[in-house]
């Protein structure tokens, strides 16, 4: 798997993603303490940069100076304890799990205010913990109503583990629904991809958005997710979804079968889907592609995956992956035909073109 260009946050973010998920599945606790205690501590550093504290900081401001020191290693005790040998080596000790919620709790909140992003998972535990632990919460009575109302819209479903996997799972496809232009995290099939980059070709006149998956960057990256706008009055006077589909197929030399209209999984819009394989410099890339409409404009949406180094076999692999995908049910093909964009796009689009 590739990576490129980590930061301290998108490490953090990783960790604690990865540490709700080993959580809610009800895993290995010393790994999900040591994951969740790593985001922590990047956050809590990155945080008082920003002058925002974490809650272990606030407890230890309510000691008195010469205490803290002392208070604080019982409150990092498991966490030295899971990671270093060099003292008390042959120690053993009692991990309480609900601390450790705790520990999730306080990462969760820190990334939020540092961020402002809206990470399903973060924001799903943080709901399950406020069924659990209310006390914690310091709320308005318009944040406690909005937290109450949403518990009960989820029935029961935040009081089992199990469940609250499911709502991470739908929360991240109802952000798929209507994506934004300040949008930098898309969640697919348990993968997140980030935005990498937004640019205008001014020889296509044709706006690209990229997100790659696992911080890769754009050039060779494993899976890529492309945003094209073909705006009105930018692209061309006028035109119609047909016409992008029909010149996509013109082009594209290495389109797989026919292309095939349905009806646009969000809007109901007919729209066009188009299986293509693509190469560059580092290997082949089998596209599959949504053309919509979005106000008197048209987008496409690609999930690109790489399916091979060379030319060994690749007719044969590239068409057992298609037919798997067609047939599944819930592969590239549903998952682009349920994606959609916010129509907010084509004003910030026209704005940043000016």
């Amino acid at each position: 798997m590739k990576y490129s260009d980590i930061s301290k946050l998108q490490a953090a973010e990783s960790q604690l993603k990865t540490a709700i998920e080993l959580f809610f599945k009800e895993r290995d606790s010393i790994s999900i303490h040591t994951l969740a205690s790593a985001s922590q501590e990047i956050l809590e550093v990155l945080g008082k940069k920003k002058g925002i504290k974490s809650e272990r900081l606030k407890m230890l401001e309510m000691y008195k100076p010469e205490e803290r020191g002392k208070v604080h290693n019982k409150l990092w005790y498991h966490k030295n304890f899971f990671k270093h040998a060099d003292q008390n080596p042959n120690g053993i000790t009692i991990l309480n799990p609900e601390y450790t919620e705790l520990v999730i709790w306080d990462a969760v909140r820190l990334y939020f205010f540092i961020t402002k992003k809206k990470v399903p998972a973060f924001l799903i535990y943080d709901l399950w913990m406020y069924s659990k632990k209310p006390e914690l919460y310091k709320l308005s009575l318009e944040q406690e109503e909005l937290y109450k109302k949403t518990l009960a819209d989820n029935g029961n479903n935040h009081q089992n583990k199990l469940n609250i996997l499911n709502m991470i799972a739908v929360a991240e496809k109802e952000l798929r629904k209507n994506i934004k232009p300040d949008q930098q995290l898309l969640f697919y099939d348990n993968k997140e991809y980030i935005l990498k980059e937004l640019a205008f070709d001014s020889n296509t006149k044709v706006w690209n958005c990229f997100y790659t998956l696992n911080k890769q960057g754009i050039d060779t990256p494993e899976e890529v997710i492309i945003l094209n706008f073909f705006i009105e009055n930018l692209w061309a006077d006028t035109f119609t979804t047909e016409y992008v589909a029909k010149l996509f197929v013109d082009k594209n030399e290495k389109v797989i079968g026919f292309p095939f209209t349905a009806p646009d999984g969000v809007t109901g819009k007919p729209a066009f889907f188009i299986i293509s394989l693509r190469q560059n410099s580092g290997g082949f890339y089998l596209d599959i592609t949504k053309i919509s409409s979005i106000k008197n404009s048209v987008f496409s949406i690609t999930y690109s995956k790489e399916v091979q180094k060379g030319d060994t076999e690749l007719k044969m692999n590239v068409d057992k992956l298609v037919l798997q995908d067609l047939g599944s049910g819930t592969g590239a093909t549903e998952m682009i035909g349920n994606t959609g964009i916010d129509e907010s796009w084509i004003d910030y689009l026209n704005t940043k073109n000016k």
